[in-house]
Formats: C-alpha cells, sequence, structure tokens
C-alpha cells in the first residue's frame, strides 16, 4: 500500500429473493431444522459450562477430529451433521452467547448505578442529633419514594434485563439460520445464461443443490465491484418465500495526498422528528454563511408514515370488539401494516443520508477534506418512561424514531463516495449548544 492511496473496507448486506421448487423449499426446511437443533444444543452446552473462552477451546470442547477422538461433548455424533455444518453452527452459538453475556453486563452495571443512586437519595435525608440519635425526614422520605414508584426505575430494570438464548417466548419455536462461509465447500455463486445461480451444499454428502435468485442493476453492479464472504438463508413467513442474505466486503481507495494541505470542511448533522436532518457545514477560517446550512426533509413519507400509524390505532380498537374471522381479518393486516411501516421507514432513512452524502460530494469534489460529525443519541428512549411529565404522543415519537438505523445509513454512504471511516464520527450532544450556538 503506498503513502498516498490507502483502502478501507465496507461491509454491506444484499438480498436475494430465491426461486425454489417443491423439493428444494423441502431440503431447505429440513436443513434450518437441522442447523436450529444444532445451535440450541452448543448453546446448552455454553450455558452449562458456562463457557468465557475463545472459539478455538469451543471447538476443542464439542468438535471431533484426527488430534481428538472423544471430545467432553461429541456433537457431531448428537446431530448426525458433517464437520463443517457443526463448525459454523458451534460459531453461530458462540455469538449468541457472546451478545448475552456483553447485554448482561451493560444491565448489571445499569443496575448498580441505579440503586447507588437509591442508596445516596435515602442517606441525604437521614439526620444526626446532638445525642446521636438518628433523625429522618418522614416528608421528603415519602416523596422520594413516591417519585421512584412513578418512575417505576426496578420494574423497568427487570423488564430489561436480557434472557438466556433461545429462554424467550419469541424463539422457543423459531428457526435460527445458519451462516454460510464462502471460503469453504458450503456455498458458492456462479453466472450461466444471465442466471444468477447459489450452489448450496445439504445435508446429504456431496450433494449439493443450485438454487437460482432474483436480482436487479444493483446487485449486479455490487457483486461485481464486491466480493461476497458469506450469507444466510431465511424464509420469510410473511411473503411464504425463501430469502438469502448476502454478506458481502468492498475495498475503497482514497485518493487523497495527506502531503497537500487541505481546507477541512466540517459536517454537523443533528437528526430530528420535526426536521428529519439539519446539516450545518463549517469550513475552516471562513465565516458562517446561510448557503451552507441544509434542512432535510421527507414529507410525503412522514404522511405515509402517520396514515400507516393512524390505521394501526383503529385496527387495534377493532380487534379488542370483535371477534371469530373478521378478527383474523383485522389482525392479518395489521401484521402486513407493520411490515408496510418498516419499508417506509427503511425507505425514508435511505433517501435522508443520500441527501446528506450528496452535500458531502459536493465538498469532496471541491477538494476539501471532509469530516462528518453526527449526533449522538444512544440512550434517548431508555430516558424517556410512563409516569414521567410527557405525554403519551411524545414517547410513541421518540420511541418510532430510527435514529440508529439513520446513523448506520449515513455513516455507509458517506464512506463508499470516498470519505475515510475515521474522518466520520459520532459526538455526544451535551453541551455542544453552549459551545457552539
Amino acid at each position: 500500500m503506498s503513502e498516498r492511496y490507502s483502502e478501507e473496507v465496507l461491509v454491506k448486506s444484499l438480498k436475494f429473493v430465491m426461486k425454489t421448487n417443491k423439493q428444494q423449499s423441502d431440503i431447505l426446511e429440513k436443513m434450518t431444522a437441522k442447523h436450529t437443533f444444532a445451535i440450541r444444543k452448543a448453546v446448552k452446552i455454553l450455558i452449562n459450562e458456562n463457557f468465557k473462552g475463545t472459539s478455538n477451546e469451543l471447538e476443542q470442547l464439542v468438535i471431533p477430529s484426527k488430534n481428538r477422538s472423544n471430545p467432553k461433548y461429541n456433537m457431531k455424533q448428537e446431530t448426525g451433521m458433517n464437520y463443517s455444518d457443526v463448525k459454523w453452527c458451534v460459531f453461530k452459538a458462540l455469538e449468541m452467547w457472546k451478545s448475552y453475556n456483553y447485554d448482561l453486563t451493560k444491565w448489571e452495571k445499569r443496575s448498580e448505578f441505579v440503586s447507588e443512586k437509591i442508596i445516596t437519595k435515602m442517606l441525604a435525608m437521614i439526620n444526626i442529633n446532638h445525642t446521636g440519635k438518628v433523625i429522618l425526614n418522614e416528608t421528603d422520605f415519602n416523596e422520594t419514594i413516591d417519585g421512584f414508584s412513578k418512575l417505576r426505575i426496578n420494574r423497568r430494570l427487570k423488564k430489561n434485563k436480557p434472557s438466556l438464548p433461545f429462554s424467550s417466548y419469541k424463539y422457543k419455536n423459531k428457526k435460527i439460520p445458519m451462516r454460510f462461509m464462502y471460503n469453504t465447500n458450503l456455498l458458492g455463486f456462479s453466472f450461466q445464461d444471465d442466471k444468477l445461480l447459489l450452489k448450496i451444499s445439504t445435508l446429504k454428502r456431496r450433494k449439493p443443490i443450485a438454487i437460482e435468485l432474483e436480482y436487479g442493476n444493483y446487485q449486479k453492479l455490487e457483486l461485481d465491484n464486491c466480493r461476497v464472504t458469506g450469507g444466510q438463508i431465511i424464509k420469510n413467513l410473511q411473503k411464504k418465500h425463501w430469502e438469502f442474505i448476502a454478506s458481502v466486503r468492498k475495498d475503497i481507495s482514497n485518493s487523497q495526498n495527506n502531503r497537500i494541505k487541505k481546507k477541512k470542511a466540517i459536517l454537523g448533522v443533528d437528526l430530528g422528528i420535526v426536521t428529519d436532518a439539519t446539516v450545518v457545514v463549517l469550513i475552516e477560517k471562513e465565516k458562517l454563511a446561510y448557503e451552507r446550512f441544509h434542512f432535510i426533509k421527507e414529507p410525503l413519507l412522514r404522511k405515509k408514515k402517520f396514515n400507516i400509524q393512524k390505521r394501526k390505532r383503529i385496527l387495534q380498537q377493532l380487534i379488542e370488539k370483535t371477534s371469530g374471522n373478521k378478527r383474523k381479518q383485522f389482525l392479518h393486516e395489521l401484521k402486513q401494516l407493520n411490515s408496510s411501516y418498516v419499508k417506509v421507514s427503511n425507505e425514508a432513512c435511505h433517501k435522508i443520508a443520500k441527501r446528506i452524502m450528496l452535500v458531502a460530494k459536493d465538498y469532496l469534489e471541491g477538494g476539501f477534506d471532509v469530516h462528518i460529525a453526527i449526533g449522538r443519541l444512544t440512550g434517548l428512549k431508555r430516558s424517556i418512561s410512563k409516569g414521567d411529565d410527557k405525554s403519551k404522543k411524545f414517547r410513541g415519537r421518540i420511541n418510532k424514531f430510527p435514529y440508529q438505523k439513520l446513523t448506520e445509513f449515513i455513516h455507509y454512504k458517506c464512506q463508499e463516495i470516498g470519505i475515510r471511516k475515521q474522518n466520520i464520527r459520532n459526538i455526544q450532544e451535551k453541551g455542544t449548544s453552549k459551545t457552539c450556538h
């Protein structure tokens, strides 16, 4: 790698619809069921062992090989699957276990902080008189207790406690997709007569299946410029078809000459609910002008979202009142509305991120060293709860605000045009209005 040019890697996912016949869909059903069974087994082992080691240590514990014929848990014998399938199922289980432990440590820190806060409040109301007798100010004590019961801190903490993998009702009968790795013999892509074929190894040895994938111009262009690293096969229960989510890696070349000192252009991005995003461009050693203010709104998509929410409220009221076939119809319509709301929300995030990217592109092509600062809004939804002075409508608007998704889209879209990863940062908004009003 030369001094002048540097490369960055961008990880993306591409969705493909699989054109399957009855025989192929039956094979996929059996495969996903078998993989889920293996992942469940591996998760149970991790819980029983309270595993805190590496992936290599786990492999030695559950998978037999030439060097270790009798491991403690023989997953290959219990599941009846080949070595490579068992290996990736075990790694998937390890991912789930690690994410659970990470969430648990975060929850424990939060609960410790809240309990310390309550104790300090209580100690502040205890007074000791000249005789050494402890006096408790009952009015202050009762007010504080009422305040904490209104906030329902302890109840919220118990609700937010992460559950063990597969222990919740949501994942009781749910199939978990296994990750297929491209560098093994499990997965392969090929173009034949303008048809994109996906070659997958099945549970039967040396009997892979080739399934045709639906693709558009965007997917074809991305596959030409990217390299596939793996993927997952997922069944879409609403549309009743199989989908393949491919993980791709893209090398982005940054042709910024480090020797030449360029003027810095800093894009301050403020995400909001009334205005979707406000972008202010600050240029080094130049006065702030009104032309460098960009107010980004998507009113049509916002109206669509509002209409969907309105219809959802009506349906929820009708579901409570009705029963029988009509109730089933309303429930089916509600499910469809939920999926359409997600689609509209994703479309809005893509459009907002693209408009921010175009602003950054103009300054990048103008020869500026572009930096992007996005307001970090982590913990916003957790701070809004029942019992606060805020209204139900306000809480609803905050909870439906997809700031995390929007920041992710801004990151990857700006990286694609050549802005370095280290130049895009999420910054805490606390106190920024004082420093730059």
